[in-house]
């Protein structure tokens, strides 16, 4: 994997714990995941007037990755009111590069080579493994959700991964890919959280954390857009692994903003995340 992919997927790795961060420390969990999509959205809406419009056989990966993206974010609320962000954030994160290259080599025809397939299992036990370090045993229901919250997380990825590969030649035709799935991601996520899911007797929103979550939106969307961009340079399943690498900052974000507990056990969990993203990058 070349340097450049390598240093894409880190960056969009930093930003996405910190989003979750984000998300985490709101007092208002269902408003912040509504404030987030008004930047994105708000963002691509202004692109698209200079962006070509997708082709048709795109339609069915944007739409079908707009209504994964809802499951996700459902799961990833539920989840995190369920435990600290250095426990959930390493099982919803840890399980999803496996199943990830297991999908794209059935859908998309990617082949790892021994050293990548190697570090990607490096990777997800390493992820996996960082939460024993919590010192505590985590709730059977909070496992299932973020086990729950892993499997969209694969999902989207291939299928995003898919529709942004067949998005047409040229950086404009994937930058409008991109911005109609914020777009879409806009119209489902925030009217689904704001339609469906109940509201919670915590007053009237501030616009301090309606900017705060707009913020967060804003640093998730070139997180991702980073992510799929790497999808069409390299294996999905390789990529996967090193996005997920996130969970290294967000055990050190976790440790420094928000008072969790940063353990030796934890610490050898990050060698492990380190030493199997090595293997994948200088395959």
């Amino acid at each position: 994997m070349s340097p450049g992919i390598v240093a894409l997927v880190l960056m969009a790795a930093v930003l996405h714990a910190s989003w979750n961060a984000m998300l985490k420390s709101s007092g208002d969990r269902r408003w912040t995941t509504i404030a987030m999509q008004f930047g994105p959205t708000a963002a691509a809406g202004l692109a698209l007037l200079f962006l070509p419009f997708p082709a048709a056989h795109s339609w069915p990966w944007l739409l079908g990755g707009g209504v994964l993206h809802i499951g996700y974010q459902v799961f990833l609320v539920r989840a995190l009111g369920l435990g600290d962000l250095g426990e959930i954030y390493p099982i919803s994160r840890g399980a999803s590069p496996i199943l990830v290259a297991a999908g794209a080599a059935v859908a998309a025809g990617d082949r790892l080579s021994w050293r990548q397939a190697l570090g990607i299992a490096v990777v997800s036990l390493g992820i996996i493994s960082l939460r024993r370090g919590g010192g505590r045993r985590l709730p059977p229901t909070a496992l299932l959700v973020a086990l729950g919250t892993a499997s969209f997380t694969a999902a989207y990825t291939i299928v995003d991964g898919m529709g942004a590969r067949g998005a047409g030649g040229g950086f404009a035709h994937l930058a409008a890919y991109l911005a109609w799935l914020s777009v879409l991601d806009g119209i489902f996520i925030g009217g689904f959280f704001y339609f469906v899911m109940p509201a919670k007797d915590t007053g009237r929103p501030s616009l301090k954390q309606t900017l705060l979550g707009a913020t967060g939106g804003l640093i998730s969307m070139i997180a991702y857009g980073a992510v799929i961009l790497a999808t069409t340079l390299g294996a999905l399943g390789a990529v996967s692994a090193l996005r997920e690498t996130s969970v290294l900052f967000a055990a050190l974000i976790g440790a420094v903003f928000l008072g969790e507990r940063l353990t030796p056990a934890r610490l050898a969990s990050c060698l492990a995340i380190v030493a199997g993203s090595f293997m994948i990058a200088l395959a």
